[in-house]
């Protein structure tokens, strides 16, 4: 009886819609590379307006490294990769300026160090 009421429940239920893509493209798009110019996916991103207090923007790098955000035009925001393991955190601000048809997208190439000495393998 049990078995048939779970059924029921999970019937019932309403599934989740997928994230809605916005239709314009990114107004920033972060790549994050490693010591040898490589791309590190899955880095934790965030970026936040510096002179007011709105909320940061978070993000994750796709498996080409990069990750996009949709910000408002004419302000600064600080820009932080916070990878899982093995590198330094980077930190840089930049100003984000008004964008024209042609090249909507700013685009931020953070170089990320390697957290401790490098070992080599023969």
């Amino acid at each position: 009886m049990w078995i048939l009421f779970l059924l029921l429940l999970q019937v019932g239920s309403i599934p989740c819609s997928p994230p809605e893509i916005p239709k314009t493209p990114p107004s920033l798009v972060v790549q994050i590379v490693d010591p040898a110019w490589l791309p590190i996916p899955g880095v934790e991103v965030t970026v936040q307006p510096v002179e007011s207090a709105g909320a940061p923007q978070l993000g994750r790098t796709d498996p080409e490294g990069y990750a996009r955000f949709w910000l408002p035009a004419s302000a600064a925001y600080s820009v932080q990769a916070r990878p899982s393991y093995g590198f330094k955190r980077s930190r840089t601000k930049m100003w984000l300026g008004k964008w024209s048809p042609p090249s909507p997208t700013a685009y931020l190439q953070l170089r990320l160090k390697l957290s401790g000495p490098g070992v080599t393998v023969y």
